[in-house]
């Protein structure tokens, strides 16, 4: 009977001590909770684990043709800059006319232009580049309307034929309407291409009349899904990948300047440049980008931009 009193004794102070537990627990675990929820309700606190990116639920304005604008057409001329201060332009052109193109450089960030006229049977223009000080070359069409590939090695005092060369660019061939990627020819993803601009000789844009914008990364045997350019009046490379010069767009009276990177054909605004809007319609607008600027041409004036697109001078 002794020993059964002892085994009663034993068994009630280890109910008393796991009660006791239990209720240390307890309130351990209130604390706990208390002290997590006062972290996450102050403005102090820091969050236990990385915050996760979200978009903006905010409204993305959707570009809209303008009413009044006329479809777009091929380029007045190019412009394609080497630098900040450095820059090349040439004329379009037209191969019936019989005239040579004139190809111009500024040293001076477009203050001045010095002119020279292409001595090859060049007489039309539906590409150019400019990749050094001294190199530039253009494709086009020759006095007799037919493709032709002309270069100069030294800023335009001297220029030769190179018909070999048309195999591994982009050109858009006017007499005849085909587009030629460095792979052959390839069928556009419109009827109206106004101009096409590459990359590289898989990648390229086009745009059409109605100011659609296409891209491809396979050499143009397939094209993307058209991104719409409202206003759009020149398109041409730079800031990694391309750049866009557009007219009525809201928040900016004058051209507004974007970019397209070849992953993202969203248009991601990089400036304004001011200027009087019902003068531009009718207005030869370039654009050309490199790494640390931004050139802009409309109509005589040029203007370049050192700071993403900011400020104009």
């Amino acid at each position: 009977m002794a020993a059964d009193k002892r085994r009663r004794r034993g068994t009630a102070g280890r109910r008393k001590i796991w009660i006791a537990a239990v209720a240390v627990f307890v309130v351990v675990d209130v604390a706990l909770v208390g002290l997590a929820l006062s972290e996450q309700g102050s403005d102090g606190g820091t969050a236990s684990v990385a915050p996760v990116a979200t978009t903006s639920s905010s409204p993305t304005a959707t570009p809209t043709p303008l009413p009044d604008l006329e479809p777009l057409t091929s380029p007045a001329g190019y412009l394609s800059a080497i630098d900040a201060s450095t820059a090349y332009r040439i004329n379009a052109g037209d191969c019936a006319a019989g005239e040579a193109p004139n190809l111009e450089k500024s040293i001076d960030s477009g203050v001045s232009w010095v002119s020279n006229p292409v001595t090859t049977t060049l007489r039309s223009v539906t590409q150019f580049a400019a990749t050094s000080d001294t190199y530039a070359y253009m494709v086009g069409l020759n006095d007799a309307c037919e493709a032709n590939f002309t270069a100069t090695y030294t800023s335009g005092t001297g220029f030769g034929s190179y018909p070999d060369e048309l195999l591994g660019v982009w050109y858009l061939n006017t007499a005849d309407g085909t587009l030629h990627s460095p792979a052959g020819v390839q069928t556009a993803p419109c009827s109206d291409v106004v101009d096409v601009v590459g990359l590289d000789r898989l990648s390229a844009a086009v745009i059409c009349s109605d100011r659609t914008f296409f891209h491809t990364s396979d050499g143009g045997g397939t094209w993307g899904t058209p991104s719409p350019l409202a206003g759009a009046m020149a398109t041409s490379t730079g800031v990694g990948g391309y750049v866009v010069a557009q007219i009525g767009r809201d928040g900016c009276a004058g051209v507004q300047v974007s970019t397209l990177s070849a992953a993202d054909l969203t248009p991601a605004v990089l400036g304004c440049y001011e200027s009087t809007p019902d003068s531009l319609e009718g207005a030869d607008i370039r654009v050309s980008g490199t790494q640390d600027s931004i050139w802009l041409q409309v109509a005589d004036t040029v203007v370049v931009s050192t700071d993403g697109g900011a400020t104009w001078a």
